[in-house]
């Protein structure tokens, strides 16, 4: 199902960790997977860090963001990017690359 200029939030543990916008998103229920797309923003709840990036699919089973597309990702204490690609936490206490990512993890999807 597609959906314009959305908002929301992420859940991990049926608690909301992140919130988000974006000018479209695709979601399925099958797979449990939300595909964010266009000028997107995603703000972890605690603690504070916001990540910016043309796309990011959440894949829910497994907790983790994929972003990519000149991602930026910046807290009080840090900043990092413009990268093409970022994989992290919902949040965003951890994040790396995809394979550097993907070793500290499973990561379904």
């Amino acid at each position: 199902m597609k959906m314009d200029r959305v908002s929301g939030a992420l859940y991990a543990k049926n608690e909301p960790v992140a919130e988000f916008r974006a000018d479209s998103a695709y979601a399925d229920k099958a797979s449990d997977t939300l595909i964010l797309r266009g000028h997107v923003w995603v703000e972890a709840l605690n603690p504070n860090g916001t990540v910016y990036c043309s796309e990011v699919k959440w894949l829910a089973d497994s907790e983790v963001i994929q972003a990519s597309g000149g991602v930026r990702l910046e807290s009080r204490d840090y900043k990092l990017g413009p990268i093409e690609t970022l994989w992290c936490s919902p949040d965003l206490r951890r994040a790396g690359t995809p394979d550097l990512f993907a070793k500290t993890r499973e990561v379904k999807g």
